[in-house]
């Protein structure tokens, strides 16, 4: 009788510790899903650990996340030398929007000495290798005459391109470049139309500005 009590707490210690060890240790448990509704709730210090623990098994999205914790300064002291560690590990290993958040550092010398030109150089490799992030940041970069002399029609060319890979906020600046006219020939057909794929694509803004010239015809 004795032994058999004694087999039968081994179980349920035995049942018990493979529980513990699945919701603890499972594959699920250290997956990028898990980490992202951490963040979403935001139970930093949970999904950094998460994040350094793919990060150190070459997930380069992981290691962009880290990143980004040590530029806002979550779970971690603000470090901005750290978050270009990071977002360069992610670059190198094929995470474009790494690539766009580390030209960011450089345009702003945020943990680097401010260098526009190799800012660009990034945000090219990005927007070349389809980052829409990339691109966008280009556009801004002519459109608002960093480091260069303006050029609207370029800053168009890689708006369009942003727009083009899915990136709302570049469909909605193109909508209103052609709605106010101030840089280039006003066109409100095309500003409605840049205006409806940002919608489309989630930006509430766009959808009043769409609303509002749909009132106007």
């Amino acid at each position: 009788m004795k032994r058999n009590i004694l087999i039968l707490i081994g179980g349920i210690f035995l049942v018990f510790g493979g529980i513990v060890y699945w919701k603890f240790f499972s594959p699920s448990a250290y997956s990028m899903e898990k980490a992202e509704e951490l963040l979403q709730k935001q139970k930093y210090a949970r999904a950094l650990k998460i994040y350094t623990y793919l990060c150190n098994r070459n997930e380069a999205k992981a290691c962009n996340q880290i990143g980004v914790f040590y530029e806002s300064g979550w779970s971690v002291g603000q470090d901005f030398s750290k978050a270009l560690e990071y977002y360069n590990k992610a670059c190198q290993s094929g995470f474009v929007n790494a690539c766009s958040n580390m030209g960011m550092l450089y345009q702003n010398g945020m943990g680097v000495e401010q260098n526009l030109q190799k800012a660009e150089e990034i945000f090219l490799k990005a927007c070349n290798q389809n980052g829409a992030l990339g691109c966008f940041n280009l556009a801004e970069i002519y459109a608002r005459g960093i480091g260069r002399t303006k050029d609207i029609n370029q800053a168009i060319q890689f708006y369009q391109k942003a727009c083009d890979y899915g990136l709302a906020l570049s469909c909605h600046n193109l909508g209103a470049l052609y709605q106010f006219g101030d840089e280039i020939a006003q066109n409100l057909k095309q500003a409605r139309q840049y205006y409806q794929k940002a919608c489309r694509l989630g930006d509430m803004p766009s959808c009043t500005y769409m609303d509002r010239l749909n009132l106007q015809h």
